[in-house]
C-alpha cells in the first residue's frame, strides 16, 4: 500500500466554492470515463482486479464465497440468485452475452477519493 498525501473529498468539499466543486465533479466525471478506456487484463473476470471474491453494493461488503472466471459465469451466478427469489424468473433473466469487461470503480465514495495538491484527484480502494 502506498501513502499518497492529499485531502479527503469530504473535507475538500466543505470549504470549496461552487465552482470548485461543479470542477471537482468533472475531473471525477473525467477519472471515471478514463478507467472505462483501460484494457481489463487477460485472464482476469469480473471483480476486482488481481482476482477474488466481489464485495460491494450488489454483493455485500463481507464478499461471495466465489469468484468468478468469466462474464459467463458471473451471468449463471445471478440467475441462479434471482431464481432463488423470483420463482417466475425463467423469463427475466440476465443476459450479458453482449457485454464486455471494463475497468470501473464499484466503491466510489468520498472516503475514496483525494483531491492532490496539484487539483487533481486520486481515485482509491
Amino acid at each position: 500500500m502506498e501513502y499518497i498525501d492529499g485531502i479527503s473529498m469530504s473535507t475538500y468539499l466543505e470549504s470549496a466554492s461552487s465552482k470548485e466543486q461543479v470542477d471537482v465533479v468533472n475531473s471525477i466525471v473525467d477519472a471515471l470515463d478514463h478507467l472505462a478506456t483501460l484494457p481489463v487484463p487477460l485472464r482476469q473476470g469480473p471483480g476486482p482486479a488481481g482476482g477474488g471474491s466481489p464485495r460491494g453494493y450488489l454483493w455485500s461488503d463481507s464478499g461471495l464465497s466465489t469468484s468468478f472466471a468469466s462474464i459467463f459465469e458471473m451471468e449463471n451466478w445471478l440467475n441462479h440468485i434471482l431464481a432463488q427469489y423470483q420463482p417466475d424468473s425463467q423469463t427475466r433473466q440476465f443476459d450479458f452475452a453482449a457485454a464486455k469487461l471494463i475497468v470501473c470503480h464499484t466503491d466510489l465514495a468520498p472516503r475514496n477519493i483525494l483531491r492532490l495538491d496539484s487539483g487533481k484527484i486520486a481515485l482509491l480502494d
